[in-house]
């Protein structure tokens, strides 16, 4: 269900260059969304809609319904608390996100009425993201506000909703309604409920975002980068190749380590990759074979084969802390990446995360309403090295205590006892060692291939229950 098919609206790849992520400032008329200009707003609806729109802004603590890039003092501030305001909107409320630039043309009204009210100057563009009501039922979520058709296109946003957003966003107390006159274009509008659209907004956001970090080269940080899981798609030059522009983008003195299972393939296969990036440590590691460390099957944890996933972060663990010691230095950061996923933003400076926290993807559980750990990514500062890698088994009292203070989307119990999926055992570790987890956005996604390696169930099975997370997992 898509709330952007009835009109045209530029794409991600149109408008924003690839040298700076930034969204052209010449007049692009392709790009302009039309909107038929009524004598007067239908104040019917719009009362109704403003009703919508201000339980929105409630829910979203007013400060993340409207990001304009007149409210921060750095376009760095303003992307970074967009992906905010996107996790929120989209998976919290359930809600429609955009991003729109108006200029004058756009809207003369408002330039030529109320500019002096704002905090921009006149001829500047109005650059900014919303949360707008769905325009119809999530498929998948329980919204939290309810669904209007009011938000149903661009263009009926750009005449009943953008007018209340802007209005009370901008604090103008009702003048920008007295106007009585809505956008005529927008010249960039991008957004909507559909899965490929917000995924493609955020990452340009989130390039965005690094693009204009303040943070430079200094102080000298060095980070170990683990990549481990089954090989499947790392060949491939489009995962590889994000593999290596998410690593340069951390800014730091990085050496990788891998542990893969090659499923099989022979070594050469990979050649490019490892080009691509040079292996300071491997594991190689074979299941079907036994090879490599060896864990207990886990009787609280499901499947029967996620001992393995433990196995292999045990391994990453082990490869670090022997090039420490060999190195006589220890590492600031520890990456964890997966060889089969491609990446569609960098991960950014490390400078600019703080190092007390974890940094983890997290997905909304609804209707369960909580946060989700996943266990794809994860920016770890060293202190916290054993925390995440050291992963086991669960106990059973571990998971009983977890059913009753913190659950979790893979917990599944009965009267007497429970099992967890491998992403709740590790929430569980992490919430029972007090530890911070600060959530990361979700700018990357698995790459499949069109057949099948030996050994790979997930494939085998046809991908099953696979396609978003948490409703479907990985």
């Amino acid at each position: 269900m898509s709330a952007v098919s009835a009109v045209h609206v530029v794409t991600v790849e149109t408008w924003i260059p690839h040298d700076t992520g930034e969204p052209r400032t010449a007049n692009n008329s392709a790009g302009a969304v039309p909107v038929t200009q009524p004598t007067e707003l239908n104040l019917v609806r719009l009362s109704a809609l403003a009703v919508t729109f201000q339980l929105v802004t409630c829910q979203l603590r007013a400060n993340y319904a409207f990001i304009s890039e007149s409210l921060f003092a750095s376009k760095s501030d303003m992307y970074t608390k967009a992906i905010e305001a996107w996790h929120i909107c989209t998976e919290t409320l359930g809600g429609a996100f955009w991003e729109f630039r108006l200029s004058g043309e756009d809207w003369p009204e408002l330039w030529d009425r109320v500019h002096r009210e704002l905090v921009f100057a006149k001829g500047q563009d109005l650059h900014f993201f919303m949360c707008a009501p769905s325009p119809a039922e999530h498929p998948n979520l329980e919204p939290a506000i309810p669904p209007s058709p009011a938000c149903a296109n661009v263009s009926a946003l750009l005449k009943e909703a953008v007018p209340i957003t802007l209005d009370h966003g901008l604090r103008l107390h009702g003048k920008l309604l007295e106007i009585r006159s809505a956008p005529r274009t927008a010249h960039y509008a991008l957004g909507g409920i559909d899965a490929d659209v917000l995924d493609r907004l955020l990452a340009s956001v989130k390039t965005r975002a690094v693009a204009h970090e303040p943070s430079g080269d200094t102080p000298r940080l060095r980070a170990a980068v683990c990549i481990a899981g089954l090989a499947r798609s790392f060949h491939l030059p489009r995962v590889f190749e994000s593999l290596a522009m998410a690593t340069r983008s951390l800014k730091a003195e990085t050496q990788l380590f891998y542990v893969l299972d090659l499923q099989g393939r022979p070594y050469e296969e990979f050649n490019d990759a490892f080009a691509a990036l040079p292996p300071d440590g491997m594991v190689l590691y074979d299941e079907s074979r036994g090879t490599g460390l060896r864990l207990p099957q886990c009787q609280w944890a499901t499947p029967g084969h996620v001992h393995k996933l433990f196995e292999k972060l045990r391994s990453c663990f082990h490869l670090i802390t022997a090039a420490e010691q060999e190195q006589h230095e220890r590492f600031d950061w520890i990456v964890r990446l997966r060889p089969d996923f491609e990446w569609l933003a960098p991960i950014g400076n490390l400078r600019e995360f703080d190092a007390e926290q974890l940094h983890i993807v997290r997905h909304w559980s609804s209707p369960w309403k909580f946060y989700d750990t996943t266990d794809f990514f994860a920016l770890v500062p060293r202190p916290h090295l054993w925390a995440y890698f050291g992963i086991g088994c669960p106990s059973q009292r571990s998971l009983l205590a977890a059913k009753m203070e913190n659950p979790c989307f893979g917990l599944l119990c009965n009267a007497t006892s429970c099992v967890a999926q491998a992403e709740c055992v590790l929430q569980v570790r992490l919430q029972e060692r007090n530890l911070p987890v600060e959530s990361f956005p979700p700018v990357m996604r698995m790459a499949h291939e069109p057949r099948c390696h030996p050994g790979d169930r997930k494939c085998l099975a046809g991908w099953r229950n696979l396609a978003r997370w948490p409703f479907e997992t990985f």
